[in-house]
């Protein structure tokens, strides 16, 4: 290899070198920025356990809905964070956005006699990371793991929270009784 050769070879080398480390340190301050938590992306396809208590009162799951952003559930539980479009990524797929999604907070639940929520549009949201992958058919199981959980299981989140892939999400409206 002549002298030119080997001055090509470390140029070409160097400034692969330096694309490299910068597009290396691009992805960590993006992920830094983002709190390395963003939520889904289109075509990733996440799923959390939830329940929604009112006054003490456990309610049945939301009914099936779907939505243009992908957010959406089948009944089931369990909200089905598969985004098909931007608007339903990071924090289009927020727990007040799935809620948002299916019609709002109380389209779906009877509040029982003498209860007394004073601020429907601010739940206290729980949320515990089960470990649970809820793929496949293991939804009712996952659903069923996370509703046995006592409430000192879970965190207090906001209702923007981003549940990740298998979180087990807790909604309360009004008195918990505990």
């Amino acid at each position: 290899m002549n002298r030119a050769q080997r001055w090509r070879l470390i140029i070409v080398a160097t400034a692969s070198a330096g694309a490299l480390a910068f597009a290396a340190v691009a992805v960590l301050l993006v992920d830094a920025v983002s709190g390395g938590d963003s939520g889904p992306r289109v075509n990733e396809h996440w799923h959390a356990p939830y329940e929604v208590v009112v006054c003490g009162q456990l309610q049945p799951p939301i009914e099936e809905f779907s939505h243009t952003s992908g957010i959406h559930t089948h009944g089931d539980g369990i909200m089905h964070l598969h985004p098909l479009t931007a608007g339903g990524e990071g924090s289009g797929a927020s727990v007040a956005m799935f809620f948002k999604n299916s019609g709002g907070w109380f389209d779906f639940f009877l509040a029982p006699e003498g209860c007394s929520i004073e601020d429907a549009n601010n739940p206290i949201v729980l949320r515990a990371d089960s470990g649970i992958h809820p793929m496949g058919s293991g939804f009712s199981a996952a659903r069923d793991v996370c509703n046995s959980k006592a409430d000192l299981e879970f965190g207090r989140v906001s209702p923007d929270y981003v549940p990740r892939d298998g979180d087990c999400i807790r909604i309360i409206f009004g008195e918990t009784g505990s």
